[in-house]
């Protein structure tokens, strides 16, 4: 070990013999330890840096021995040393999105995010959709809701791969719908599977999505193709093939609604959705 310096309460340490390999960004020939170290101070994407004294090349790292200590080895002829100045303490931003939780660590970006199960991403930005309840009974009953249901089929039974039922509207009102609540928190919505009664020749053939935040204002999914069109979606065939859409812009809703446009013989569905939860 070498000479130690401290700047703004850190104190770094020399290693001589030793190198960080496998994170090397950028090598300088031909200048001083003293402007190697600098440059790294001065370069926000530098964790640490390794000095070839040979030939006083300067190799600035993206990380460093303590974030990587498995490729902290020993290189003869060359000294090691962590950058002079803490790094910035990235965490204090907030970086880590859909409630994941930041660490920081010596090594470019400079922390990581423990992401929810839902969520991945250097950032947790990304949604991987699971089911959200409705298939499974873990959504309660009452999370459903319709326009109209002819008896005995009631909204509730709007579950995909129920055996014994589905949803079926009387068909009586203009504006037909199926709606999911999600209450009590919003979630972010991926897709959409729809299967057709399981025991009638009944189904839906194209159909719109709405959704909501409060249940009062409602708002169509819209065309990607032509912003400002309602999206119309492709629906079943059958009774019990199912048919999934993807959203091309995942929605973030409360309520969700199903609107039929066209369908053979009754409006039936059963239905599962897919997504993430959200955090304020």
């Amino acid at each position: 070990m070498g000479t130690s310096a401290s700047l703004k309460c850190r104190s770094v340490a020399s290693f001589s013999d030793h190198a960080l390999t496998g994170y090397t960004y950028k090598a300088t020939s031909g200048i001083r330890f003293e402007s190697c170290a600098a440059t790294c101070d001065a370069d926000p994407h530098c964790y640490s840096f390794n000095y070839v004294i040979r030939d006083k090349t300067c190799e600035l790292s993206n990380s460093s021995r303590s974030a990587d200590p498995e490729y902290f080895v020993r290189r003869s002829g060359v000294v090691y040393m962590d950058k002079l100045t803490e790094p910035v303490e990235h965490c204090k931003t907030l970086p880590c999105r859909n409630n994941g939780t930041c660490q920081k660590i010596q090594r470019h970006p400079g922390f990581k995010c423990f992401c929810q199960d839902e969520y991945r991403g250097e950032k947790c930005e990304i949604c991987s959709p699971t089911a959200l309840g409705l298939g499974d009974n873990k959504l309660p009953d009452q999370n459903f809701n319709a326009s109209s249901s002819l008896h005995p089929f009631r909204p509730s039974d709007a579950r995909l791969h129920a055996a014994n039922s589905s949803w079926v509207s009387d068909g009586v009102e203009k504006d037909k719908f199926l709606q999911i609540s999600f209450q009590p928190h919003p979630r972010l919505i991926t897709s959409v599977a729809t299967e057709g009664s399981p025991g009638h020749d009944w189904w839906v053939v194209l159909y719109n999505l709405q959704y909501s935040l409060d249940g009062v204002t409602w708002f169509y999914y819209e065309n990607e193709n032509s912003p400002g069109s309602r999206k119309v979606f492709n629906g079943n065939q059958d009774r019990n093939s199912v048919v999934t859409n993807q959203l091309h812009s995942p929605i973030r809703a409360l309520y969700l609604r199903i609107s039929p446009l066209f369908w053979t013989g009754k409006i039936a569905l059963r239905v599962e959705i897919y997504g993430c939860n959200t955090y304020s």
